[in-house]
């Protein structure tokens, strides 16, 4: 049965919002790839803080990414076709995927700070008890090393956090082993 008037109209908004999502989700793709291969990507952090978060949230963009497109594709498909199972289908899904990203959204914002925290603490740890030390033997003390030579050069600083007489910044290298 073939649609006529504001039934037409709201199909083919259907359609362009499906293609504009279906972009969005392209994007976080390659942002996501981006994050795991950019210069300070998730290998790079990973060697500061010790920690896989970086690299799993970069994952979990690029997954996303694909759900949106793969959600997108079908809902666009369903309103060019006029599929009621399709977009009915589309229809839950889109409401769940809603309902995840709220509540995800929710845990990360109320827990924003307890992350920053521990990130800030992984990253002194490194730069405490790995940062030069025995980098002949020890291949990912070496590694760590030359990561944060690498951004201490590039950004100017030297240390994780902190003003200019705090112990958190360049006063930090002051209690690491390498100094000690």
């Amino acid at each position: 049965m073939a649609v006529t008037g504001a039934t037409r109209i709201a199909k083919w908004i259907l359609v362009v919002f499906n293609v504009l999502v279906l972009c969005a989700g392209a994007i976080a793709i390659g942002l996501g790839a981006w994050g795991l291969t950019s210069e300070y990507g998730a290998e790079t952090l990973k060697n500061l803080t010790g920690s896989e978060l970086y690299r799993g949230a970069a994952i979990a963009i690029i997954v996303g990414g694909c759900i949106l497109v793969v959600i997108s594709f079908f809902g666009a498909i369903g309103a060019i076709i006029e599929s009621k199972v399709l977009l009915g289908i589309y229809f839950v899904i889109m409401l769940l995927l809603l309902i995840l990203f709220v509540t995800a959204a929710a845990v990360g914002f109320a827990f924003r700070d307890k992350i920053g925290d521990e990130l800030g603490k992984q990253m002194e740890s490194s730069l405490l008890y790995k940062y030069g030390v025995d980098l002949d033997n020890n291949d990912e003390n070496n590694e760590v090393t030359s990561v944060w030579d690498d951004v201490q050069r590039k950004l100017d600083c030297c240390g994780v956090s902190g003003g200019l007489n705090s112990t958190k910044s360049w006063l930090l290298w002051q209690s690491s082993v390498w100094f000690k």
